[in-house]
């Protein structure tokens, strides 16, 4: 417990307690505390009662009472009874060693581990000393062993230097030894080549060509060297030399063999005779074995110098030297075979033998002759040198080409030129060639060219025959006699309908093959029969019309369909698609010629029913050929020259004018004729001219059936215009329009439709024999006639009286007379 004495205090020390004690004055505090600061105070002050006192303080006396020392004691748990302090100096001494206590209390575990680490740090240190120790030794040891390194790698560097310079060294010696041998090698190769006995086909011969070829190439890419020009030329005389030993060692072969099998084939054939070339024919085995046979020990030679062909140029030429005395020697062997076969084309053709089997002869013959040849030229000699093979073939060729080109440029008959194009197109080239795909290359040529020159006669007896059989054919009266060949022949098949039907079988009308809507048959049975092979009539069918058989057909209309028939299957389409023109033109000119020659001997109808008839045959059999008839063609405009030379005329005056009114220059520039291009399409020309004879069978039939209604009703419609301006005038008045005229004209027409229409429709079945063809003819004709009876009536009714529009029959009345008609015939 705290305990102060009290002396009089001086006035000094009563102004500073008075000025502490406003340190804290509640109304206007000197030093105010803030409650942080008040907070710390109090920690302050509990926390000397929970701290020990020092036990150098001395113990105070007992100055309060029991009950604040009992208080106190229980709320500092100290024992201040011990502790006696009589200044406050005394006091913050004391509480200053506390504090002291106090920190080096809270300081002891910091102070224990600083001892223990400056231990450590002594520790370090020395085993720091001992490190570096070591790494100076360490260092010593790296320097000395440096030194023996560098000493070490430099005897390496030089024992390797001296190495690397001993293989150089070699290698140079090596080198000019190698060298040197290639200059060696020409003694050791011409000596060798001095040996009378040696063998171009034994393997010692080709080591010298090898080696002649190595020293040659060693020389030519090393032309520095000394000398190395002339050894080069000495070498190319060696290979020279070699070569020459090998090119007459391989025609003395060749000669030999061909030598044998010529004296083996004039023993078999008992001598040179007339015989000899045909038992040439027959001694093909001998001539092909055994000239395989005898040259059989020349094709390592031929493969050895094939090898080298490349290499320099005279194994180049030696190796075509020798294809040209092998294919030769086989020349000379197969000449004789083919002059046989010549003469035989020859004795065929003189003696008119069927010269389509001719051809064939003379195909066969170049093709199994070509594939022979090909097959033994490919035995010693690679495929792929076929150009000097096809040279061979071509000479060997030639001849029989020659001999066959005039047998067909005398032809004079499209079917036999026809027959022989497709022989050489399909036969040969199409079905023969591309079978084989190598060694026909000669053959090919040969063919196309004579498919070439039977195509040219082929075109050019085309243009005669349209000229000739067409154009300008001259129908006789046979040709013309219609309808009288058609009803002969509706009588003959009917006839043999009664003969071979059934006696309960009724008779039926049938369709004809052809008519105007059916334009797309698959394949037409007329052309077809045209073009078979077998000459074979078709039979008459009980559905066929007399019109529809071909054998009816009129000459120039069936001469055009054989001729576009034979060309379609012979010509490109270019030159087919211009001859067709032509020939479908001319047929349209002849057959209209034709028609109107029908008409003149017999009716209209017949002409224009013949003329309808054969336009749609031509129509319809044109179809399967698949081909376009259209033709551009090229001309010359002259119009604009005309007019140029009319304005010539009347500029002379500005004829020497220097300027653009020069009337000359106007000439020059505007009277050039131009240059037009225009397409033809014959097609469309058979159906223009068709559109056009159905327009005038039309109104030529509606002219027969109501003529003189047609001719009353214009001079009616006349006078109606009339009555505009002159109201007076009265249709019934005039002279042909009468009541009892026009009476007279309505029965007498009608008499004409009952009496005409029947043979207007008999010759309509007679000649189209199709159902709908007539109907879709016919039907103009009919709505023609009910229009001018329809005209007619609207007249009557206006301007006439009622007894007279009785006699004026109704459109429904003629429509169903009409129709009665029909049905009836």
């Amino acid at each position: 417990m705290l305990t102060t004495s009290s002396p009089q205090q001086s006035p000094s020390l009563s102004r500073y307690k008075e000025r502490i004690g406003q340190y804290e004055d509640s109304t206007n505090p000197l030093a105010p505390l803030t409650p942080a600061q008040r907070q710390l105070i109090l920690d302050l002050t509990h926390n000397p009662v929970e701290r020990p006192i020092p036990s150098h303080l001395k113990p105070i006396p007992k100055t309060k009472t029991l009950e604040l020392k009992e208080n106190s004691e229980q709320e500092a748990g100290v024992d201040f009874d011990k502790f006696e302090f009589t200044t406050k100096y005394e006091f913050a001494k004391w509480f200053k060693e506390v504090e002291n206590d106090i920190g080096e209390e809270q300081d002891l575990k910091v102070l224990t581990y600083l001892e223990s680490l400056q231990e450590s740090r002594k520790t370090v240190s020395g085993v720091l000393g001992a490190v570096n120790s070591a790494l100076d030794e360490l260092q010593s040891l790296e320097s000395n062993y440096h030194f023996v390194s560098n000493k070490t790698n430099a005897l390496h560097n030089s024992c390797r230097q001296l190495i690397q310079e001993q293989q150089t060294l070699d290698g140079v010696a090596q080198e000019l030894d190698t060298n040197l041998d290639h200059f060696l090698q020409l003694e050791k190769v011409a000596s060798k080549l001095s040996v009378p006995t040696i063998l171009v086909t034994s393997d010692a011969f080709f080591a010298i060509l090898e080696q002649i070829d190595t020293c040659l190439s060693f020389m030519v890419h090393n032309p520095s060297f000394k000398e190395s020009s002339v050894y080069a030329a000495k070498f190319k005389h060696c290979l020279n030399r070699a070569l020459s030993l090998v090119k007459s060692e391989v025609n003395k072969a060749l000669q030999e063999t061909t030598y044998e099998i010529t004296a083996t084939v004039l023993e078999q054939s008992e001598g040179p005779n007339p015989e000899l070339q045909t038992a040439a024919n027959s001694l093909f085995p001998l001539i092909y074995g055994k000239f395989s046979a005898g040259i059989s020990k020349m094709k390592k030679v031929f493969t050895e110098i094939e090898q080298r062909r490349n290499a320099w140029p005279e194994y180049a030429e030696l190796f075509n030297e020798i294809q040209q005395s092998f294919l030769k020697e086989r020349y000379n062997l197969l000449s004789q075979s083919v002059w046989a076969t010549v003469s035989e084309l020859n004795k065929r053709g003189k003696t008119g033998v069927d010269l389509c089997s001719t051809i064939r002869m003379g195909c066969s013959f170049c093709i199994n002759l070509c594939l022979d040849e090909f097959r033994l030229f490919g035995d010693f000699f690679q495929p792929s040198y076929t150009v000097v093979f096809d040279e061979f073939a071509d000479n060997l060729f030639t001849p029989i080409y020659e001999s066959l080109r005039p047998l067909v440029i005398k032809i004079q008959h499209l079917e036999t030129l026809a027959e022989i194009c497709a022989i050489l197109r399909v036969e040969m080239l199409q079905e023969q060639v591309s079978n084989i795909p190598q060694g026909l290359n000669s053959f090919i040529n040969i063919v196309e060219q004579l498919l070439q020159d039977t195509q040219e006669r082929l075109v050019y007896r085309a243009h005669i025959y349209i000229s000739t059989d067409i154009r300008n054919y001259n129908p006789g009266p046979g040709d013309l006699a219609y309808p009288e060949k058609l009803e002969m022949m509706e009588q003959q098949i009917a006839e043999t309908i009664d003969q071979t039907a059934p006696p309960d079988r009724p008779l039926v009308r049938s369709n004809s093959q052809t008519s105007i809507i059916s334009l797309s048959s698959v394949t037409s049975q007329e052309v077809g029969t045209i073009n078979s092979q077998l000459q074979i009539p078709r039979p008459l069918k009980s559905s066929s019309s007399p019109a529809d058989l071909h054998g009816m057909w009129f000459p120039s209309v069936r001469r055009t369909l054989l001729c576009l028939s034979k060309l379609h299957r012979c010509l490109d389409k270019a030159i087919f698609q211009g001859l067709s023109q032509e020939a479908l033109i001319a047929c349209i000119a002849n057959v209209s010629l034709s028609a109107q020659a029908i008409s003149s001997k017999k009716t209209v109808v017949d002409g224009q029913l013949f003329e309808i008839k054969h336009l749609l045959i031509l129509r319809e059999q044109i179809a399967p050929f698949q081909a376009d008839f259209a033709v551009k063609e090229t001309s010359l405009d002259f119009s604009r020259m005309k007019t140029a030379a009319l304005s010539l005329l009347q500029k002379k005056k500005q004829v020497l004018l220097m300027n653009s009114n020069n009337s000359l220059l106007e000439f020059i520039v505007d009277g050039t004729p131009q240059v037009k291009e225009y397409f033809l399409d014959s097609k469309k020309e058979v159906d223009k001219q068709l559109k056009f004879t159905c327009e005038q069978f039309i109104s030529h039939c509606t002219l027969i059936l109501i003529g003189p209604v047609k001719n009353f009703i214009t001079k009616a419609s006349r006078i109606i215009e009339a009555l505009k301006e002159k109201p007076d005038l009265v249709l019934s008045q005039q002279s042909f329009a009468l009541p009892n005229v026009l009476s007279q004209l309505i029965q007498e027409t009608m008499e004409s439709l009952k009496s005409k229409l029947p043979f207007i429709h008999k010759s309509m079945k007679l000649y189209l024999a199709n159902r709908e063809t007539e109907f879709i003819l016919f039907r103009p004709v009919k709505n023609n006639v009910l229009n001018g009876f329809l005209q007619l009536e609207n007249i009557v009714a206006v301007y006439y009286s009622a007894e007279t529009q009785l006699t004026c029959p109704t459109q429904d009345a003629i429509n169903v007379l009409i129709s009665t008609i029909m049905i009836q015939n």
